[in-house]
């Protein structure tokens, strides 16, 4: 009875393992409004247009650039 007890035990164990490797982040999903679909930070901007200001912003905090996503300037890392 012991042999199966531990057979199922390390079964278990096996299948907790494998649901915790498959349960990544999923790319490209994500709801988060601070995140956009290629994973580049944004930030909340009421002025933000398509004339540069984004990628100014994003420079002056460090960003490569950036760019106007409707509400949210996008910075590149």
């Amino acid at each position: 009875m012991a042999k199966y007890i531990s057979q199922y035990f390390l079964l278990g164990l096996l299948c907790i393992a494998l649901v915790l490797a498959s349960a990544g982040p999923t790319p490209s999903l994500s709801n988060d409004p601070h995140i956009d679909q290629t994973d580049r930070p944004c930030i909340a901007a009421y002025h933000c247009s398509e004339n540069g200001n984004c990628d100014k912003l994003c420079r002056e905090i460090g960003y490569k650039g950036g760019d106007c996503n409707p509400g949210y300037c996008c910075c590149d890392v």
